[in-house]
């Protein structure tokens, strides 16, 4: 949902998904009973590393900051599809994020970049959801659409709004390994479209066509009680295909060998952290925290999460673990 990846020439490439890695957390792979739900992400990333792409620090790199507010809609039905219940989904981001570095770069030559706003929507038009092994096993399949909205700031290396699409389909479950124990995660493979005026390090902007992606949230957890759970929380996150800049020709040659050198500079980070989960009557809270490692190409920080979700509808089914 929010993107924060390359350490090379362009700050949020290194393929471009807009998800916000480790978002999702206990029970993801679960769909909830038929119902309306809203879904609200609080997220707090800092990163005072950038890695390159043998994983050692850049020096010119200070910080990056960057708040979240992300509003989900859901909407699951009772109507089966290929044995699956249907439902549909939408997503509405906030993004403040804040880049400072130790030197001079970019094309307003700064070294502080600041941005704020809606990056995109997200619209995923079905989820298919299975219950299996008399309710020990659930999963779903869904294809994510990120839609650019607003208008990106060609100068501006702090970058909120971008425009090219993502198309990222995915597939989560959960397994209940015993009552209390259970294992999730949530799997996608991101595919975006052209990316035009994309700033650079280099303080010129090309025309880009950002590297496909895989990653995956995941979650164990345990059940201290019907209503309290505590886990371990992470995701891993690599690029899979170079990224691909259109270099004019009238680029000095210098950068334009700079910027061949970052296309094949693929991004990848791992991280891992605790979490609990809470839950009353209609009200799901958690809140995990992640810390990165063997980041290549991207910033290496934490991530702070606080996810609360309410459902509007009971449904006639047993129980929400969502």
């Amino acid at each position: 949902m929010i993107c924060f990846c390359k350490a090379a020439a362009v700050w949020g490439s290194g393929g471009g998904t807009p998800y916000a890695n480790g978002a999702e957390g206990f029970f993801c792979g679960m769909v909830p009973p038929a119902g309306f739900y809203l879904k609200n992400y609080v997220l707090f990333y800092k990163a005072e590393n950038m890695r390159d792409n043998s994983g050692d620090k850049i020096a010119a790199f200070d910080r990056a900051i960057v708040w979240a507010d992300i509003v989900r809609f859901i909407w699951i039905t009772n109507k089966k599809v290929l044995g699956a219940y249907y439902g549909t989904q939408i997503f509405i981001p906030y993004v403040d994020k804040d880049i400072k570095f130790n030197v001079a770069v970019g094309p307003r030559n700064k070294r502080h970049y600041a941005d704020r706003g809606i990056p995109c929507i997200i619209y995923t038009p079905y989820i298919l959801g299975y219950h299996l092994m008399k309710n020990r096993f659930h999963c779903l399949f869904a294809t994510d659409i990120y839609i650019p909205v607003g208008s990106q700031e060609d100068e501006n290396l702090a970058n909120v709004e971008t425009n090219y699409w993502t198309i990222e389909p995915l597939w989560a479950f959960t397994f209940f390994i015993t009552k209390r124990w259970d294992i999730s995660s949530k799997l996608m493979y991101s595919f975006n479209t052209n990316q035009q005026d994309c700033p650079t390090v280099y303080g010129i902007n090309v025309d880009r066509r950002p590297g496909q992606e895989f990653h995956l949230d995941y979650t164990t957890s345990y059940g201290v009680s019907e209503a309290l759970r505590i886990g371990i929380t992470g995701y891993y996150y690599k690029q899979t295909t170079d990224d691909h800049y259109h270099i004019k020709s009238s680029t000095p040659a210098l950068l334009r060998q700079l910027l061949k050198v970052d296309e094949h500079h693929k991004g990848q980070v791992f991280a891992i952290g605790p979490g609990i989960w809470y839950h009353k009557n209609k009200l799901f809270l958690s809140i995990r925290a992640q810390f990165e490692m063997a980041a290549k190409n991207r910033p290496e920080g934490k991530n702070f999460w606080a996810v609360c979700i309410y459902r509007f509808k009971r449904s006639q089914l047993s129980e929400n673990r969502n």
